[in-house]
């Protein structure tokens, strides 16, 4: 049987086109993004963006959907991984989303940084 974010995801035919036309590599990480004001504020930005690119998905599904779609794009970032290590890793830490969920994979794995990250690829296509 397989997963409802399976089946969306091949349903909707999603790719990464979200980094679209976006050079992520000018994305560099800075000490004041974990100023928890600051990072709550890309929390929420993250959330509603979500909400508009997945407007068919249940609620709860909405940022595993945006994760799965830029998680190894994220931690591709000024990595030495080759793309077979990051596709590796990838799996890793999805087997906690498919075996426990998505909340006990952003409290456990998913760092702060990728809320910056993703908030900042946002203003990037504004």
């Amino acid at each position: 049987m397989k997963q409802i974010t399976d089946y969306i995801l091949e349903t909707h035919k999603i790719e990464s086109n979200i980094l679209k036309d976006i050079d992520i590599s000018n994305w560099k990480w800075n000490s004041a993004y974990s100023e928890n004001s600051y990072l709550n504020k890309c929390k929420e930005n993250v959330k509603e963006f979500a909400k508009t690119l997945y407007p068919d998905a249940k609620p709860y599904e909405k940022l595993e959907l945006l994760c799965k779609e830029t998680y190894k794009d994220y931690l591709s970032i000024g990595t030495k991984m080759s793309d077979k290590e990051l596709d590796e890793y990838v799996k890793k830490d999805f087997k906690v989303i498919d075996t426990m969920g998505f909340a006990q994979f952003e409290y456990y794995c998913l760092g702060q940084g990728w809320w910056v990250f993703i908030d900042w690829v946002i203003k990037q296509k504004k």
